[in-house]
């Protein structure tokens, strides 16, 4: 199981964590197999928690687009909003800036096995080739 970002999509979310101290917002994609395929993202203004009701309906309007959501500048809070029946299968991307400016991404699977946990997912290089 690995994620996949279109060369669109990493370049705009490595503009965006070049841009912003914090962000946050949801995944656009598809599942082909095993891999995540992200398109595209949707920025969310920072502290919004959407309520049940709301994820369902925004869920129903990306037609199952919704593949995860990603955080730049994470806290255990946000990960900790990860871990509930409605996220399974959800990925979580950390974006993380590194001191000399580089971006590095993280990505994590919402599981649950008697409890729910995140747990570590490749992530394909489509510049390389590699994971």
């Amino acid at each position: 199981m690995d994620v996949y970002f279109t060369e669109e999509a990493r370049r705009r979310l490595e503009i965006l964590a070049k841009l912003a101290s914090r962000s946050g917002g949801l995944l656009i994609g598809h599942r082909r197999g095993p891999r995540y395929v992200i398109e595209s993202f949707l920025p969310l203004p920072p502290g919004t928690a959407p309520s049940i009701e709301e994820r369902l309906e925004t869920e129903s309007r990306l037609d199952g687009e919704w593949v995860g959501e990603f955080y730049l500048g994470a806290t255990e809070d946000d990960e900790r909003s990860m871990l509930s029946p409605a996220k399974t299968g959800k990925i979580l991307l950390e974006i993380q800036k590194q001191p000399k400016g580089e971006i590095r991404f993280r990505a994590r699977r919402v599981e649950y096995e008697d409890r729910f946990y995140l747990k570590d997912i490749d992530i394909f290089n489509s510049r390389t080739g590699e994971e």
